[in-house]
C-alpha cells in the first residue's frame, strides 16, 4: 500500500472513530461533523474520510420497528408473503419470515413444507405464551394447516427457487452430518449449522471461511478469470469475458440472498472490473468505501454489526499485506498466504475483542492451511449441485470425494479446536470511550511512525483496553429471566463472579448470552450446578465457548454426566460434593449439599450462601419438601437477607417453615411468563416479604442498601431496609 493510500486509510479511520464517539453524545453533532469532514476532504482531494463516516451515520438513524404485534395465545389465522427462510435440519423445522398487514411475523413449520421467498402462505397456527416477559410469542403450524400460493414470477423469486433446489440437491448428495456444513458454505446462512461445529469455528477464528462473503466471490472471480486485486496485473479484460464473469457473480450473489458481505464484494468487483476494462487501476480504498455507502443506504442496521466491520477490517489487512514479493513457489504458496492471514487477523483483532471478547491467534496458520480445502469444497459442491439440477448422473461421482473433503475439514477443525489458546479470552469489556481513545491513540502512532511496524503497534494499542485489569464495580446479584429455568450471577465485593446454574427449558443458549453481557470481568470464577436437570444446565456448554470457567462445584452424582465431562474437558477445576458435605474456599461463599430422606435429584440440589456487600443471599435449585426439610434440620436454611425461592416458587409444604427460618427481606423467583410471582411468592407476600419474579419483572438486579445508585428503575432493585 502506497503512502497516499495509507494516509487515506488513517484519515478514514480517524473520522469514523470520531463519528462513533460523537454519536454517543448527539446525532446532530455527528451529522455536522461528517458533513464538514466530507467537504474538507472534497476540497483537498479524495473524499474517502467523509465516505468512511457516512455509513456509521446512516446506521445510527432511527429505524422503523417492522415487527407485528404478537397475536393472542391460542389458534390464530395468519396470512403473509414469505420474505426469508431459515432451515433447521437438527429439529426438522424451518422458520418463515412473513410480511403481514400488521408487520413481520415468524412462523415455524415442518421442513417438508415447499415454499420459497415471494410465496404467500395462509396458515392456521398455534400461538403459545412467551416463556419470558416482554418476549414475543411463538407461532407454529403443521404442513396440513398451511396453504401455499406461488408468488408471481420475478428475478428474486427465481433465485430463491434455485437456492432451494441447490439446497435439496446438496442434502441428497452428502451424508446428513455434512449437509448443513456444505449448504452454509455454498448458499449462506439460510441453513442452521450444528451448534458444536459453529462453536468450533468461533473458537478457532475460522468463521470467515464458512460465511458466504467476499472471499467466496474472490474464489469464483479467480475461477472466472477476474483478478482485480492481482498485485499490479492490470491487463484489460475482454468485454464478453467481463460481462459473462460479472453476470455469473451477480447470479451467485442473488442465489445466496445477496447477503451484505456478498453485496459489498460484488459492488467492489464491479468497480474494479470496469477499471480493468478501461485499463485503469482502482484503489482498494475506493473499491471498499463506495460499496460501504451503498450498503448503508440499503441496510443501515447492519453497518455497525460484526459482519460489516470485520469484513472491511480484513480487507484493509490484506491491502497492507500486499501481493507476493516474488515469483517463487515458496513465496506465492507459503509466505504470502501466511503474511496475508497475519495482517487480516491483526486488523480484525480489536473488533473481534469488542464483539466477541476473544482472540483466535491460531487462525493465522489455520486460514491458509484450510482455505484451499474450503475453496475446493465450495466449487465442487456448487458444480455437483448444478449437475444434479440438470439430472446428470455424473454428479454422483462427486459424492465420495466431496464427503472425504468434508470429513478432512471437520477433522482438521476438531484438531485445531484442541490447541491451547483457542480462544484467548479478554480480561474485561472496556467502555466505548476507552476503546475509541485507544484506537485514536493507535491512529496517531501509525501516522507518526508511518510503516508496517507502526501499524502493528497501533493495532496492538487498540487491543490493549481489553486486557487491562477491569474495575470490580458494584457488587450485585442478577437473576435472569430465562423462562422455565434458573441462571443466577453473583458479583462479589472483590469482583469475583459466581454463577449458580445456567439453563432454560425453552431457550437453550439465552442464559449464556445474558451472563456474558453482564460480566465485568470475562470469566466465571465459581460455577455451582445445583443439580442436573436440563432447565438448570442446558446453556453450560455454550457458556464454556464464550468465557472461561475456572472452578465448578457439582453434586457427586453428576461426575459422569455430559455437563461434568464438558467442564473437565474445558480444564475447569472440579469439586464434587456428596450428600451432607460442604465446600467453602472463601468466607463469603459456602456451597452445601443436604442429605435428605429421599433419592430425588431435586431434593439433593445444592444450596448456596453468599455474602454480597453487607447482605447475604441464600439460593437452592429445585428442592422440594424433603430437600427443604433436610436444609432446615441440617442448619443449611438459616438467616439470610435475600432468598431465591426453591423449585421456581412452586408449592412446597415446608415453605412457611423455610420463610420463618430464613426471615428474608426480599424473595426472588426464577419462573416463566404466566406464572406470576409463583405460589411461594404469594405466600411470601402474605407474610409481608417483598417478592420479585422474573415472570413479571424480567431480569432482576439486586444491590446493597449502602449503594445510593441502586434505584428501583427497570429491573434494578435496592435491597429493602
Amino acid at each position: 500500500m502506497d503512502s497516499d493510500s495509507r494516509r487515506d486509510l488513517l484519515l478514514s479511520a480517524a473520522v469514523a472513530l470520531s463519528t462513533v464517539l460523537l454519536l454517543r453524545l448527539d446525532l446532530g453533532a455527528a451529522a455536522g461533523f461528517v458533513a464538514l469532514a466530507t467537504l474538507a476532504a472534497s476540497c483537498g482531494g479524495p473524499c474517502s474520510p467523509g465516505l468512511a463516516a457516512l455509513p456509521v451515520l446512516l446506521a445510527a438513524m432511527p429505524q422503523p420497528e417492522p415487527l407485528a404485534p404478537s397475536p393472542r395465545p391460542g389458534p390464530v389465522r395468519i396470512e403473509g408473503r414469505v420474505e426469508s427462510i431459515r432451515i433447521d435440519l437438527l429439529h426438522d423445522q424451518k422458520d418463515l419470515g412473513l410480511r403481514t398487514r400488521a408487520g413481520l411475523l415468524t412462523l415455524t413449520c415442518p421442513i417438508d413444507l415447499g415454499v420459497v421467498a415471494g410465496d404467500r402462505v395462509t396458515a392456521v397456527a398455534r400461538c403459545s405464551h412467551p416463556a419470558i416477559v416482554h418476549h414475543r410469542s411463538s407461532l407454529r403450524a403443521e404442513s396440513a394447516a398451511c396453504t401455499v400460493q406461488e408468488g408471481p414470477w420475478s428475478v428474486p423469486r427465481a433465485c430463491a427457487a434455485m437456492r432451494r433446489s441447490l439446497e435439496l440437491a446438496l442434502l441428497q448428495l452428502v451424508p446428513p452430518e455434512h449437509g448443513p456444513l456444505l449448504c452454509t458454505l455454498v448458499l449462506g446462512q439460510g441453513t442452521r449449522l450444528q451448534d458444536d461445529l459453529a462453536a468450533a469455528h468461533r473458537a478457532t477464528g475460522l468463521s470467515h471461511l464458512l460465511a458466504v462473503s467476499g472471499a467466496h466471490a474472490a474464489m469464483l472471480a479467480w475461477l472466472l478469470g477476474l483478478q482485480p486485486f492481482g498485485g499490479g496485473r492490470r491487463r484489460p479484460v475482454g468485454r464478453v469475458h467481463l460481462w459473462i464473469a460479472m453476470s455469473c457473480l451477480l447470479l451467485y450473489g442473488a442465489i445466496t440472498g445477496m447477503e451484505p458481505p456478498v453485496f459489498r464484494a460484488l459492488c467492489g468487483y464491479l468497480l474494479v472490473a470496469i477499471g480493468l476494462r478501461l485499463g485503469r487501476r482502482v484503489a482498494a480504498i475506493q473499491a471498499l468505501l463506495w460499496p460501504a455507502v451503498l450498503s448503508a443506504i440499503a441496510t443501515p442496521a447492519g453497518v455497525l454489526g460484526p459482519s460489516f466491520c470485520l469484513s472491511y477490517a480484513a480487507v484493509f489487512g490484506l491491502s497492507i499485506a500486499g501481493p507476493p514479493h516474488g515469483d517463487s513457489r515458496t513465496e506465492r504458496f507459503v509466505y504470502a498466504p501466511v503474511r496475508a492471514s497475519f495482517w487480516a487477523t491483526l486488523f480484525t483483532a480489536p473488533l473481534t475483542l469488542w464483539f466477541f471478547g476473544q482472540l483466535a491467534p491460531w487462525t493465522i496458520l489455520l486460514t491458509p492451511l484450510l482455505a484451499p480445502c474450503i475453496g475446493v469444497m465450495l466449487c465442487a459442491s456448487l458444480v455437483a449441485a448444478m449437475l444434479m439440477l440438470f439430472g446428470l448422473p455424473i454428479a454422483g461421482l462427486v459424492h465420495a470425494p466431496l464427503t472425504a473433503l468434508a470429513d478432512f475439514y471437520v477433522a482438521g477443525l476438531a484438531a485445531a479446536d484442541q490447541l491451547p489458546g483457542t480462544p484467548v479470552h479478554a480480561f474485561g469489556t472496556p467502555s466505548t470511550a476507552l476503546a475509541v481513545a485507544a484506537a485514536g491513540a493507535g491512529i496517531c502512532v501509525a501516522a507518526w511512525i508511518g510503516s508496517r511496524k507502526g501499524t502493528a503497534l497501533a493495532l496492538a494499542l487498540a487491543c490493549s483496553p481489553h486486557f487491562l485489569p477491569p474495575s470490580s464495580g458494584e457488587p450485585a446479584a442478577h437473576l435472569f429471566a430465562v423462562g422455565h429455568g434458573q441462571t443466577c450471577l453473583l458479583q462479589l465485593d472483590d469482583g469475583k463472579n459466581v454463577l449458580i446454574d445456567c439453563g432454560s427449558q425453552q431457550h437453550p443458549s439465552l442464559p449464556a448470552r445474558k451472563v456474558e453481557r453482564s460480566l465485568r470481568t470475562r470469566s466465571i470464577d465459581f460455577l455451582v450446578v445445583t443439580h442436573g436437570d436440563h432447565d438448570h444446565t442446558s446453556a453450560i456448554r455454550d457458556l464454556l465457548r464464550r468465557v472461561p470457567v475456572r472452578a465448578a462445584v457439582l453434586p457427586l452424582s453428576l461426575q459422569d454426566s455430559v455437563v461434568g465431562t464438558a467442564l473437565q474437558a474445558h480444564g475447569t477445576t472440579m469439586v464434587w460434593l456428596r450428600p451432607g458435605e460442604r465446600w467453602s474456599v472463601r468466607a463469603d461463599l459456602i456451597v452445601m449439599a443436604p442429605k435428605p430422606e429421599s433419592d430425588s435429584e431435586n431434593d439433593q440440589s445444592l444450596w448456596v450462601r453468599a455474602r454480597i456487600s453487607d447482605w447475604t443471599l441464600l439460593a437452592s435449585g429445585d428442592a422440594e419438601e424433603a430437600g427443604v426439610s433436610a436444609a432446615l434440620s441440617q442448619g443449611i436454611a438459616t438467616r439470610a437477607d435475600v432468598l431465591v425461592l426453591p423449585h421456581h416458587g412452586r408449592p412446597n409444604e415446608g415453605a412457611l417453615a423455610l420463610l420463618r427460618a430464613v426471615s428474608p427481606r426480599l424473595c426472588l423467583a426464577s419462573n416463566q411468563h404466566g406464572d406470576g410471582v409463583s405460589a411461594l411468592g404469594r405466600l411470601a407476600l402474605a407474610q409481608g416479604i417483598e417478592t420479585l419474579a422474573t415472570a413479571v419483572a424480567g431480569d432482576l438486579v439486586v444491590q446493597g442498601r449502602d449503594h445510593p445508585n441502586a434505584t428501583a428503575v427497570d429491573t434494578t432493585h435496592p435491597l429493602p431496609r
